[in-house]
């Protein structure tokens, strides 16, 4: 099959209060995905996205924050509607202490993994249903719960 990358610089506008509250003005981020998607031949497509995100800082802070996402995929083609998805995501992330938080590098890190089946309506527009876990340091059943991504060209 044909093997993609893709690429989207984005800035996200600080809508969390948790943000807001911190004085962080937005996040810088740099997403690129990795991609060889299924053929006729071969109903396998595996690939891997990456994320970088660096909180913007107001004049008022003077502490670091970033975060780097990569999440690697396989898919399986079941038919021209339906594909099953695995992926595996970790993240890391910076956040230096500030107030009464202390974050450090090594305790910050994130792993989850994600299940389910795509559903293509139509060309530009599919719905993926999920089942996702996370792990801090160990697994937890508790961390599991059900979620959905409408994925959507808009021209």
């Amino acid at each position: 099959g044909p093997w993609s990358l893709w690429g989207r610089p984005a800035y996200r506008l600080p809508t969390s209060r948790a943000t807001r509250d911190d004085n962080w003005n937005g996040q810088y981020e740099w997403l690129h995905i990795l991609d060889r998607a299924p053929d006729t031949k071969n109903k396998w497509g595996v690939g891997m996205w990456t994320l970088g995100r660096v909180y913007a800082r107001s004049a008022e802070s003077t502490s670091e924050r970033w975060r780097l996402y990569n999440a690697p995929y396989i898919t399986y083609t079941i038919t021209d509607k339906w594909r099953a998805e695995l992926f595996y995501e970790t993240e890391i992330q910076h956040n230096e202490p500030t107030g009464n938080r202390s974050y450090n590098f090594a305790r910050r890190t994130l792993q989850s993994g994600m299940s389910g089946f795509t559903y293509t309506i139509n060309p530009s527009l599919s719905v993926f249903p999920f089942i996702r876990y996370y792990t801090v340091r160990k697994f937890d059943l508790s961390t599991m719960g059900l979620g959905a991504w409408i994925q959507a060209a808009l021209f």
